[in-house]
């Protein structure tokens, strides 16, 4: 699958193709989060119908008198249609076609950036008068266009169908901290923006989604237990909780770095993370030490093994380091990544770039992030010298 990005948010143009493993890099304002931001939208946004389910979907339907045209249309004209997703997933059950159309993708977008109107997320420093996202996958090509400063959305189709497991967008592990002040708000002031679907859609679904019966990623669950010498628990009315040997922690006593792992795992054990869904981790480095950044990475890559869809930005030398040596130990093929690296056109203060799946992409990453502390360095010797 891949997306294409024409004047929308602070970006030009940009390429981006997504692989099992993609990395994002770029200077800051140069539209990282802003592309993470989108593909959510577009892979989660509601107004959907099921049109294919697991065999265990067809067995309940089978055995009820409710049929799946009947399911169907439930779920077209539903304003909880998250929440029965989320009840299907909580079964152990994937949904592969998914049909997304206008105005719930429109209504996504808005609650993801929180803006009324829509035109808003248009590159201000462009002379067009509308931005364009191209979704192009194996079958078709869906193209998603953005009136400046008009709150619409206008499309070439009228549904677009993804073949897509269940997305999900880590951006901080202090939503943990905040979970009952989050949850509070979105359950009382529905209709009311102030905080964005990124933050809230993660807390909501693994508050409302049990714990599988049987846990598809079964050894990186495990592996994450060992990481961190314990487990993540969600108990209603006591919210979040670290659970290491007999001890319990209360979760504002857990530090940031453990909590990233923490949030993983417990989308693991909820199947909300399986084979075909999406992982997005905006800059998951933030609170963690290097060591700590390396087996994440690790972690990482036994999701994208696995059939896990991961995408992060990133400002770290560390970790595209460590990418790189996971490839040239043949632990994770390079032909499963793509990376993407942002460049500024400093005249537009607009970005621009082509995601690529090679080494050449992942060094010129590495010397971006790298080369002005070097320069900082050499001039400082130089000077001292003299």
């Amino acid at each position: 699958m891949k997306f294409e990005f024409y004047n929308i948010g602070c970006i030009e143009n940009v390429e981006l193709e997504l692989k099992p493993f993609t990395l994002i890099a770029g200077v800051n304002q140069t539209g990282k989060s802003f592309i993470l931001k989108c593909i959510y939208g577009i892979l989660n946004s509601h107004g959907f119908n099921i049109s294919e389910l697991d065999k265990v979907l067809e067995d309940i339907l089978k055995k009820s008198n409710i049929k799946k045209e009947e399911v169907n249309k439930l779920l077209e004209e539903s304003d909880l249609v998250g929440a029965i997703v989320l009840f299907l997933l909580g079964l152990g059950l994937s949904y592969k076609l998914i049909k997304r159309n206008r105005e719930g993708l429109q209504n996504k977008l808005k609650w993801i950036f929180q803006q009324k109107n829509l035109g808003n997320i248009v590159n201000k420093f462009s002379n067009s008068n509308e931005g364009i996202i191209k979704i192009i996958t194996k079958d078709e090509v869906y193209t998603i266009k953005i009136p400046k400063d008009k709150d619409e959305i206008k499309t070439d189709k009228d549904e677009l169908i993804l073949k897509a497991g269940w997305a999900n967008f880590i951006s901080s592990p202090i939503l943990l901290d905040l979970e009952k002040g989050i949850a509070t708000y979105r359950e009382y002031y529905p209709n009311n923006y102030g905080i964005p679907d990124i933050y809230w859609d993660i807390l909501r679904d693994i508050r409302n989604v049990g714990k599988a019966e049987k846990i598809e990623l079964i050894d990186i669950y495990k592996k994450i237990e060992n990481i961190i010498g314990g487990k993540f628990e969600y108990e209603m009315g006591k919210g979040f909780v670290y659970k290491r040997g007999d001890k319990e922690f209360h979760i504002n006593l857990v530090a940031y770095g453990i909590k990233i792992f923490g949030i993983i795992q417990m989308l693991i054990e909820r199947n909300l993370i399986t084979k075909g869904s999406v992982l997005i981790l905006e800059e998951p480095e933030v609170h963690l030490h290097p060591s700590l950044r390396f087996k994440l990475v690790d972690l990482l890559k036994d999701l994208a093994n696995s059939g896990v869809y991961v995408v992060i930005s990133t400002h770290s030398p560390e970790i595209v380091r460590y990418v790189e040596y996971l490839i040239n130990t043949k632990k994770m093929d390079i032909k499963n990544c793509s990376f993407l690296h942002l460049k500024l056109n400093e005249k537009t203060l607009t970005s621009y770039g082509k995601s690529k799946g090679d080494y050449k992409e992942l060094n010129e990453i590495m010397k971006s992030l790298t080369e002005d502390y070097f320069d900082i360095v050499v001039r400082e010797e130089l000077e001292m010298e003299d």
